[in-house]
């Protein structure tokens, strides 16, 4: 998970975290909203299977 504090330019990043099943979940610690709209927050994910993905994605800002 990364947040932003300047919409995007920078981020600080939260983990990462790892998983060992398939269909696991990850909770992170919490950090606080904002009601500034520089505020945003965005989770990124890369598949180990098939072996050898390389990808990462990530969701839009939110």
């Amino acid at each position: 998970m990364d947040v932003t504090n300047n919409g995007g330019a920078s981020w600080i990043q939260r983990g990462p975290f790892y998983l060992s099943s398939a269909h696991g979940r990850i909770t992170t610690a919490a950090y606080p909203t904002s009601s500034s709209s520089s505020r945003a927050f965005r989770v990124s994910a890369k598949a180990a299977f098939p072996v050898g993905e390389t990808a990462i994605t990530c969701t839009p800002w939110w």
